[in-house]
């Protein structure tokens, strides 16, 4: 997740949900839902996000402190890598635009100004 993040310059969303599933099926599994559910609702940035921010409590819930606990890092990295944005984005980063860059997973539509 951290190569794909620094070398590929990526969001790292497909990279953290494979480390989950290697490090927790079980509780992977259950988090799935709302990763699906974004998904069906064209909201996948979102769907991702709520399900990384699940994964330690479903984690815990299931009693397995110790993969609760890497289960976490997964949800600082994807959040680090999508408030940074990318290599092509030199924008100053505003509350407006950090919402927009984690929860929805994009940079927020430029303001056309009239001709």
């Amino acid at each position: 997740v951290v190569a794909h993040i620094a070398i590929v310059r990526g969001r790292a969303a497909a990279a953290a949900l494979g480390a989950a599933l290697a490090l927790d099926p079980p509780s992977t599994g259950i988090v799935l839902a709302p990763i699906l559910g974004g998904v069906a609702l064209k909201r996948s940035g979102l769907g991702v996000m709520v399900g990384a921010l699940g994964l330690p409590l479903v984690s815990l819930a299931l009693g397995r402190r110790r993969t609760a606990a890497w289960c976490a890092v997964l949800p600082a990295l994807m959040a680090y890598s999508r408030l940074r944005g990318s290599a092509d984005q030199e924008q100053p980063l505003s509350f407006a635009l950090a919402w927009e860059r984690f929860w929805f997973d994009r940079d927020p539509v430029a303001e056309q100004r009239p001709l």
